[in-house]
């Protein structure tokens, strides 16, 4: 089965996340208490919820994105027209080490996020009803 569909959600994210935004390091929560990383995930959310609904490419719909900084978590969700047969545990292992990747080697912002943890993920609703859930994680010294 082709990557498209993720793969196509990371190009979209790597056009509105910045490599590292130091000017919203003392933002204020989208819903609970002061954060350094509240102020940023604030302006991701504002940014994609205008292209919730949109079709990501032909098997994926952007389906939201949710920020809680009380919890310290900030998922994207899609809507993916693939079922659980559709996708291996080879292939959540290769989504989940990209998804990784994306965010602890690319995007310090989020790397320095993850280490003080939060929460970064992606949350998959499958045609068969299944959701599935990838979470980055940093696995370095500085973890």
């Amino acid at each position: 089965m082709s990557m498209r569909p993720v793969t196509a959600l990371f190009a979209i994210l790597a056009l509105v996340l910045p490599i590292s935004d130091p000017g919203h390091a003392a933002g204020a929560g989208v819903d609970g208490p002061a954060d350094p990383h509240c102020g940023l995930f604030a302006k991701v959310q504002q940014t994609l919820s205008a292209n919730i609904g949109r079709k990501v490419d032909p098997l994926t719909r952007f389906d939201g994105i949710e920020v809680s900084c009380a919890r310290r978590a900030i998922v994207f969700r899609q809507d993916v027209a693939l079922t659980s047969g559709d996708i291996g545990q080879d292939w959540i292992t290769r989504r989940t080490r990209h998804w990784s990747k994306t965010y602890c080697e690319r995007k310090p912002a989020f790397a320095a996020a993850i280490r003080s943890g939060w929460t970064i993920a992606t949350r998959l609703q499958l045609a068969d009803g299944r959701t599935l859930t990838i979470t980055a994680a940093c696995h370095d010294a500085d973890a």
